[in-house]
C-alpha cells in the first residue's frame, strides 16, 4: 500500500509541475471555438450556406421554391458527446420551405448535422456528420410525395410550440443548444 500511495502522489506532483510549467499548453487558453460567439456566428453562416447548396442541388416538385434553414450550434460538451473534437463547432440544421403567395405557411423538410474545424481562428470547410438527410428527403419526396406538400404533424404534443419559441429566439441571433430550442424528429422511412 505504501508503494502505490507514493506512486499516486508522485504522479500527481509531476502532473502539477508540468501544468504549472506550461507543458502541453498552446498559450491560447482552453476556450473552445464553440464558446466564442463570433466564431459560432461565422460557422453557422458557413454551415447554412453549405446545407442550402446541397439542398438546392435537388429539385422537389412537391416542395418547390426557396428553402430556409435554421442553424443551432451545440455546446462544446454536447458536441464532444457526439464525437466532435474540441477544435470544431458542430451544428444542427433544419430546412423549411419559404412562405410564398401560393403557400403562405412554411413546411418543415428535414434536418441534418454539420461541423466545421477551427484552427487558430481560421474556419475549415463544413462537413456533413452522417447523411445528407435533407437532400435525401427531397429526392424521395419528389418521387413519392411523402410530404403531401404540407408540414408533417408534430411528433409530440407541444413540440410545435417549442420549435416556434426557438424560431423567435433565432431572430435575436445565433441559437445555442442551451437556449431552450427544441426540434421535432419526424420518422419517415427513407428506404421506401
Amino acid at each position: 500500500m505504501g508503494s502505490a500511495h507514493r506512486t499516486l502522489w508522485l504522479t500527481a506532483a509531476i502532473g502539477l509541475a508540468l501544468s504549472a510549467a506550461g507543458c502541453g499548453d498552446s498559450g491560447g487558453g482552453d476556450k473552445a471555438p464553440a464558446d466564442d460567439p463570433e466564431i459560432v456566428t461565422a460557422v453557422s453562416k458557413k454551415i447554412e450556406e453549405a446545407a442550402a447548396r446541397e439542398a438546392s442541388s435537388v429539385k422537389d416538385r412537391n416542395l418547390p421554391g426557396p428553402k430556409e434553414f435554421k442553424v443551432v450550434c451545440l455546446t462544446p460538451d454536447d458536441a464532444r458527446k457526439k464525437g466532435t473534437s474540441a477544435d470544431a463547432v458542430q451544428c444542427h440544421v433544419e430546412a423549411f420551405t419559404a412562405p410564398t403567395k401560393k403557400r403562405p405557411e412554411s413546411a418543415y423538410i428535414w434536418s441534418e448535422d454539420w461541423r466545421v474545424a477551427v484552427q487558430d481562428g481560421q474556419l475549415g470547410e463544413p462537413e456533413i456528420v452522417g447523411e445528407y438527410r435533407i437532400k435525401n428527403f427531397l429526392r424521395k419526396d419528389d418521387r413519392l410525395n411523402c410530404s403531401g406538400g404540407k408540414t408533417p404533424p408534430p411528433a409530440t404534443p407541444g413540440a410545435a410550440d417549442k420549435k416556434d419559441a426557438g424560431a423567435e429566439e433565432k431572430k435575436e441571433g445565433v441559437l445555442s443548444a442551451g437556449a431552450g430550442a427544441s426540434f421535432n424528429n419526424f420518422k419517415i422511412d427513407m428506404n421506401a
